[in-house]
């Protein structure tokens, strides 16, 4: 058996390089500090919140790539998807882009070489009246939003030209302090909102990377029993 899933491995592996060059899904996690209790939340606590963004997106009407600032936006149904998932702490059920109504996006600003802005907000459009398949303690989601957030430690520059988001973002990989912000979760019932303190921006492992990491776990447990 063990001798099969390795065969099976190695093939993605395998197919995986002698693929084309194409964008690795990024997901992007911000910690934050709750202000009350809404939701469920507990004042004071530390919450983390993840978008991932899709590998597979395709440029839409609004995109806007140049020097100094760069939006993706998802804004129509049928639109390619900027966020193929969306989870956090608190949060139950897997997210759905409103298919009648999606207003999806990732913001952001060159402010300097010291502080520049992000905005990653994925929901539907700026009212909520549609859910996104997710839930927290019970009450329906109708965005996860991490709006305006101040990264002191990154210097975003433009691609001039159309480049997808998960490709863009790869180039950032790593963990940044941040120094204001709002992170929101909106609700019919009212809104969740957090202090952000810090966010991760990393790839998501491939399938062939995951299962080969999984086979060296297996063969060091295996060591382990022997001795």
């Amino acid at each position: 058996m063990k001798s099969k899933v390795m065969t099976m491995c190695l093939v993605m592996a395998v197919l995986a390089i002698g693929s084309t060059a194409q964008a690795t899904p990024i997901v992007v996690s911000v910690t934050g500090t709750a202000t009350g209790s809404n939701l469920g939340y507990t004042l004071g606590g530390s919450y983390t919140f993840n978008w991932v963004i899709s590998d597979t997106y395709t440029e839409n009407t609004y995109d806007a790539i140049n020097a100094n600032n760069f939006q993706w936006y998802e804004g129509g149904a049928g639109w390619s998807s900027i966020f193929s998932d969306v989870w956090g702490d608190g949060i139950s059920g897997t997210y759905v882009p409103s298919a009648t109504s999606p207003q999806t996006a990732i913001l952001g600003y060159d402010n300097g070489p010291s502080a520049d802005t992000l905005v990653f907000y994925a929901g539907t459009d700026s009212y909520g009246v549609a859910p996104i398949g997710l839930t927290a303690n019970g009450e329906s989601i109708r965005f996860v939003e991490a709006d305006d957030i101040i990264i002191g430690d990154l210097d975003f520059s433009g691609a001039g030209s159309f480049i997808a988001p998960a490709t863009y973002m790869a180039d950032y990989i790593g963990t940044y302090a941040l120094s204001s912000g709002t992170i929101k979760l909106k609700s019919p019932s009212g809104d969740a909102e957090f202090n952000p303190n810090s966010i991760t921006i990393a790839a998501v492992p491939e399938p062939a990377t995951m299962c080969l990491l999984g086979l060296g776990g297996l063969g060091l447990l295996r060591r382990r029993k022997r001795a």
